[in-house]
């Protein structure tokens, strides 16, 4: 699109050098106003970039109204002063109103481009930068949007699901005692469907939580040796069905470390459960927890690795945005352990908000079809945090 000027002057002879100084180029679009008036009456109706106005010109509206006319209308039109030597000072104090540059009379084609150019790169600028700003508030509006849908969305369906999973024991209760075990099977199956419900909303409060800054860690002192022992339990459950070869490595065997024990295990079995669902079978995972010193800093980790399908670089950047799904949505199914087995996208979010909670870090190294690994580093000096004693 060409760069469209309008030119202002009481001097037919200056406005019509700048016509044919422009005139055959296809990067400006000229177009010419013989006085104040007619010129606001054309930028009030059509579209420029660039208004060049004399400073003096007869009548009721000079450059200076111009000036503060235009900039009333649309502060985005830049608007360059011509004057003659006497009134650059007045030329001055008219840029203090929002003028760009100005021009000397008699005019110098080559100042004059110069002058262009620069006011045009400058217009770009801005365009550029307001559009980055509505881009930018679109996005905030978009994550306010998300999370009251998160905040909204798991605080209705807690009441439900517990109803739910209510009933569904008792009559399993029921059942049991009977010697009628004809819909024994289809309760289990039910029971184990209200249990994946039950993780998903759980997960959503606590993942609302966390980005309405109430997420509230109970830090204790607690041995490493308990972590062991129940993530080693959690992946007998995990590897039920699957033939994928585990390994534990605990280097901290009796050392305790104060933090949150149920989030830290959360964040830890979310990064187990991911790997056991994205390992084909015949493949392996390894949990080793250990301790780090960086920068000084000693740093409790836990590293889960897989050899598993990996990640593609590109996507390393989204995996902790909450409802963000690794593999395409389309191939979706729902399932805590099998291969590929999907979810709603807010595992890897909660373990980044635990681990941020706690003042760590999360590394990730992957390669596609080359496998995983997710090492939680937690610090062990206290660090302000979200805490409830």
């Amino acid at each position: 699109m060409p760069i469209r000027l309008l030119a202002i002057d009481d001097e037919e002879l200056i406005i019509n050098l700048l016509k044919d100084f422009f005139a055959g180029s296809r990067e400006y679009e000229v177009d010419t106003a013989i006085n104040g008036e007619i010129g606001l009456y054309k930028i009030r109706n059509k579209t420029y970039d660039i208004v060049i106005t004399d400073l003096n010109m007869p009548g009721g509206i000079d450059g200076i109204e111009v000036v503060r006319a235009v900039k009333d209308f649309n502060p985005e039109i830049e608007v360059i002063i011509m004057t003659a030597y006497g009134t650059i000072e007045t030329a001055v104090e008219v840029m203090k109103l929002g003028a760009f540059d100005f021009i000397l009379k008699p005019l110098d084609f080559s100042q004059i481009m110069l002058v262009i150019q620069k006011c045009y790169q400058q217009l770009s600028y801005k365009r550029d930068n307001k559009e980055l700003r509505e881009l930018n508030i679109k996005l905030r509006e978009l994550s306010d949007e998300k999370e009251k849908f998160l905040m909204i969305t798991s605080h209705e369906l807690r009441t439900p699901t517990n109803a739910i999973v209510g009933l569904a024991s008792y009559l399993y209760e029921k059942i049991s005692q009977s010697s009628d075990f004809e819909y024994k099977k289809e309760f289990q199956t039910l029971l184990s469907a209200c249990d994946k419900l039950v993780d998903i909303v759980e997960n959503m409060y606590d993942l609302s939580l966390a980005k309405k800054s109430r997420f509230r860690l109970k830090k204790r002192p607690f041995n490493i040796d308990d972590l062991e022992r129940d993530l080693t339990m959690s992946s007998k459950l995990f590897l039920l069905n699957r033939t994928l070869d585990f390994r534990y490595d605990n280097e901290l065997k009796g050392e305790v470390f104060r933090g949150d024990f149920n989030r830290i295990r959360q964040a830890a079995e979310a990064l187990l459960q991911n790997a056991v669902k994205f390992t084909q079978d015949g493949g392996s995972i390894k949990i080793s927890i250990n301790k780090e010193r960086i920068d000084t800093e000693d740093y409790l980790t836990i590293d889960v690795s897989d050899t598993g399908i990996g990640i593609a670089k590109e996507r390393l950047g989204k995996i902790f945005d909450y409802f963000y799904e690794i593999q395409d949505s389309s191939l979706h199914h729902s399932s805590k352990t099998e291969f590929m087995g999907g979810g709603i996208g807010i595992g890897l979010s909660l373990v980044h908000e635990i681990v941020k909670q706690h003042g760590g870090k999360i590394q990730v190294r992957s390669e596609i079809n080359s496998g995983s690994s997710f090492k939680i580093l937690l610090p062990y000096i206290e660090r302000r945090c979200k805490e409830e004693t």
